[in-house]
């Protein structure tokens, strides 16, 4: 079994509003990230993600921690469901 963990002092911090918002993590593959947001939100992951709140889009709900890989693709765009917030995009160590 695999076990993930967050390497913290690698977090980026992005504010979640009503426009999508880019990271701009530069995400690897065969890398794995935790992201975390304090508001609903909508997620898209690829080479140039562009978030939507609908369709297209991955609906995360807050506080809750969702596992990435990076072979999904380089960038993550989040965008605010009902209302703002902030988020976090942690790259992780895997054992």
């Amino acid at each position: 079994m695999s076990v993930l963990s967050p390497i913290t002092s690698a977090s980026l911090e992005h504010a979640v509003g009503v426009g999508s918002a880019v990271f701009g993590a530069s995400m690897l593959a065969g890398s794995y990230y935790a992201f975390v947001s304090t508001t609903d939100c909508w997620i898209q992951q690829g080479a140039t993600p562009t978030a939507t709140a609908g369709a297209g889009s991955m609906f995360v709900p807050a506080k809750t921690v969702w596992f990435l890989d990076g072979a999904a693709g380089a960038d993550l765009a989040v965008i605010q469901d009902t209302a703002g917030g902030k988020a976090s995009l942690t790259r992780c160590l895997k054992y």
